[in-house]
């Protein structure tokens, strides 16, 4: 970003299990030489990646882990998130519970079914992302 490093990519050949690896990726987010310059220290993001499989380590999470995804995210994604005053994991967890939404001052149709669909599964969700898992 900028000619500064905002994250690390550890490379692994296809096949190897990146089981671990996020522990050295995360060494280098801290250990990166100085001659680099940085977004800031320690790096926030990290990747693990054989090509075929990609891991991704956000340390601005409240409690960072590695998860799969599909690809990279794009330079301007990782820079909104860095400048995010919260993360979405820290947001989703502080979501009001279903007996704290409001009752009043809703349409007909929210009367009704104050719960939808979308909302019983984010309800659902939520217990998973306060344990952070």
């Amino acid at each position: 970003m900028g000619g500064k490093a905002i994250g690390t990519v550890e490379a692994k050949p296809e096949g190897f299990t990146l089981t671990g690896v996020e522990e050295q990726s995360g060494k280098y987010g801290k250990r990166l030489l100085d001659i680099y310059p940085k977004f800031r220290k320690p790096l926030p993001f990290a990747y693990e990646s054989t090509g075929v499989e990609t891991q991704f380590t956000n340390q601005l999470d409240p409690s960072p882990k590695s998860r799969n995804v599909f690809a990279f995210h794009k330079p301007e994604t990782l820079l909104e998130w860095v400048q995010s005053e919260t993360q979405l994991n820290t947001r989703l967890a502080n979501l009001p519970a279903s007996d704290e939404m409001p009752k009043s001052n809703l349409w007909s149709a929210q009367r009704m079914r104050r719960l939808s669909i979308c909302e019983s599964a984010l309800l659902g969700l939520l217990p998973t992302y306060r344990r952070d898992r």
